[in-house]
């Protein structure tokens, strides 16, 4: 009795070990491998926490290479429709050249599933071929046709550089990209005098400095200006066509036309001369 108490712990002991140690996957293909507990953790990869800064990757980017270069900024894997999910309202889809040129039809497909989702669409296009111009070409015409906003980059680093940079700036507001424009008087006439071709802003503080004021400039003799330092011949010149020239579309035309008038003139004084 005692034996076969023994001989029925033992197998019960071995029965709860071996359920413990195995996953069991319903409707498995014969022949799979039975991936343990352990092994799939390592298969998986580091555990991104979510957060509201981190990068959403669609799962079908797994093995992408570019995954390896985003080191600056958090990511993780989420239900999404494009290939990386940049921010609230921007999404980008990721395109081998290489992988295009066997499959066209791919591009077409994502786009399609994309629909009108997104206020930035990115269609980011990583170039490994040589002969890239008429591919770039033709998926340039079909970002046009599909409102989407066409990034080339040439390496999978610089692909993550792309994707950390929406990622970062997501929320920075587009004035730091814009001109700043002064509205003090110096910024202002800054502004009107390096339109002259020449003049640059050190030249422009001579200018006010020696004259006074832009009003006084612009009656100031060429003799004037001339004593100015930094101020040379040409410049001054040009100041000066700047200031008296003539405002209206063709008005230098009109000295062609009377010089090739008077040429007209004697020409025929000439032809008449001859006869």
């Amino acid at each position: 009795m005692q034996q076969q108490q023994t001989a029925t712990s033992s197998n019960a002991t071995a029965s709860t070990s071996n359920r413990n140690n195995t996953i069991s996957i319903p409707n498995a293909r014969p022949g799979l491998p039975i991936i343990q507990p352990q092994q799939a953790q390592q298969q998986s990869g580091p555990v991104h926490r979510s957060n509201q800064n981190s990068i959403l990757v669609n799962t079908c980017q797994k093995g992408n290479p570019v995954m390896l270069h985003i080191k600056n900024t958090a990511w993780e894997y989420g239900d999404i429709i494009p290939d990386y999910q940049l921010g609230n309202t921007t999404g980008a889809l990721y395109l081998q050249l290489k992988y295009h040129l066997l499959h066209p039809e791919y591009i077409h497909n994502r786009i399609s599933k994309l629909s009108s989702s997104y206020t930035l669409r990115i269609l980011l296009i990583h170039c490994d071929v040589d002969n890239h111009s008429a591919p770039l070409r033709e998926l340039s015409k079909v970002a046009i046709i599909n409102n989407l906003t066409v990034i080339v980059a040439w390496s999978a680093q610089e692909v993550a550089r792309y994707l950390e940079s929406y990622k970062a700036l997501e929320k920075r507001d587009p004035g730091m990209i814009r001109e700043r424009k002064e509205e003090d008087y110096l910024s202002r006439v800054t502004r009107v005098l390096t339109t002259v071709r020449g003049v640059n802003r050190t030249d422009v503080v001579t200018l006010v400095t020696g004259c006074g004021s832009l009003s006084t400039l612009t009656s100031t003799p060429l003799a004037t200006l001339l004593d100015l330092p930094g101020v040379g011949e040409k410049k001054a010149k040009r100041l000066r066509d700047a200031f008296e020239g003539s405002f209206t579309v063709g008005g230098s035309s009109s000295g062609k036309r009377r010089k090739k008038g008077e040429a007209e003139k004697r020409g025929e004084q000439g032809v008449g001369e001859l006869n």
